[in-house]
Parts: structure tokens; sequence; C-alpha cells
């Protein structure tokens, strides 16, 4: 009865090791998952966070490419004009010569 006593006890404390051990794992276990949910959270915050400043530099580079294209059709159009006028400023220069020369013969 002794020897039963001995071994149920020597039992009971290999029992309360091992339910110990199963218990700081079982913790270990729910830290790192929650540390795990920590961190995909915060990927989740920096994907969003990343994909709003892409959308806004993506507005700002529409914005300024507009103000490009505007810029550069106002260029061309003053362009235009400019080699208008002068060929219009030109040809009368021309017709003008060409007046007094035919009026001088």
């Amino acid at each position: 009865m002794e020897t039963f006593y001995f071994v149920f006890g020597v039992l009971s404390v290999v029992f309360i090791i091992f339910m110990v051990f199963i218990i700081l794992g079982m913790v270990k276990i729910k830290n790192l998952s929650m540390s795990v949910e920590n961190y995909r959270m915060e990927f989740d915050n920096l994907y969003r966070e990343i994909d709003q400043r892409e959308r806004s530099i993506r507005r700002i580079l529409e914005d300024h490419s507009r103000d490009v294209t505007m810029v550069e059709r106002t260029l061309f159009s003053k362009i235009e004009r400019d080699c208008a006028d002068t060929k219009s400023y030109v040809d009368s220069r021309i017709d003008k010569s060409l007046s007094n020369i035919s009026k001088d013969k």
C-alpha cells in the first residue's frame, strides 16, 4: 500500500508538472496568436495607407498633367497666332513694296 501511495504521489507530481507545461504552452500560443493578429492589422493599415498615398500621388500627377497640357495648348495657340500675325505682316509689307515698285514704273 505504501508503494501505491508513493507511485500515486509521483504520478500526481508528474501530472501537475505536465498540466503546468500545457497551460504555459497554451498561454504562449494565445500570446503568439495575439501578436500575429496585431501584425496582420498593422500590415492591413500599412497597405491601406500605401494605397491612399498612391491615390493621392496619382491625383497630384493627373492635376499636374492637366496643367501642363493646358499650358502646352496655350503656348501652341499663341505660337500659331504669332506665326499668323508675322505671316500677315510680311505679306502686307511685300504687297506694299510691290505696290511701291509698280507705282515707280
